[in-house]
C-alpha cells in the first residue's frame, strides 16, 4: 500500500501545483502560452553546479 500512497501523494502535488499556476496566470487570453507554462514548470529542476569541460 505505500507505492499507492506516493502514487496519490505525487499526483496530489502536481495538481496542486498547476492550480497554483492557474491563480498566477489569472487573466490569460492565450491558452497555448498557459499550457506552455505549466509544461515548463512540470520538468525536473537539477540544483546541481555546472559541469564545466
Amino acid at each position: 500500500m505505500p507505492c499507492i500512497r506516493l502514487i496519490r501523494e505525487s499526483w496530489k502535488a502536481s495538481n496542486n501545483k498547476i492550480k497554483v499556476l492557474k491563480r498566477i496566470g489569472y487573466g490569460y487570453r492565450n491558452m497555448d502560452y498557459f499550457f506552455t507554462l505549466i509544461r515548463f514548470n512540470s520538468l525536473p529542476v537539477d540544483y546541481s553546479s555546472p559541469k564545466i569541460p
